[in-house]
Formats: C-alpha cells, sequence, structure tokens
C-alpha cells in the first residue's frame, strides 16, 4: 500500500514539475500581437460609435 501513494505522489510532482517547467514569460513578439488586438478592438469600438452617431444624425435630419 505504500508503495501506491509513493507512486500517486511521484506521479504528481512530476506533473507539477512538467507544468510549472512549461510556463514561460511572453516575449516580444506575444506582446506586440496582443497590443495590436487592443488597439485593434478599440478602433472598433470608435468605429461602432461613429456610426451610431451618424445613424442618430440621419435620424434627427428626417424630423
Amino acid at each position: 500500500m505504500k508503495f501506491g501513494k509513493m507512486l500517486v505522489s511521484l506521479c504528481a510532482a512530476a506533473f507539477l514539475i512538467a507544468g510549472l517547467a512549461a510556463c514561460e514569460k511572453k516575449g516580444p513578439a506575444e506582446t506586440a500581437g496582443e497590443k495590436i488586438d487592443q488597439t485593434t478592438e478599440k478602433a472598433g469600438q470608435k468605429m461602432e460609435e461613429l456610426g451610431n452617431n451618424i445613424q442618430r444624425s440621419a435620424d434627427d435630419a428626417k424630423k
């Protein structure tokens, strides 16, 4: 019974170590990509706001 518990503990420790080893810091390309994504999202939001403002202006002009 002790051997089974020891085996499970060793396997758990091995998976934990492997998981921690797989974690890496973000590289410059990944950081730049995230910034591009954020900028694109902000631009899309601004375009949507602009479209809504144009639509409101057109609706007001019809009145």
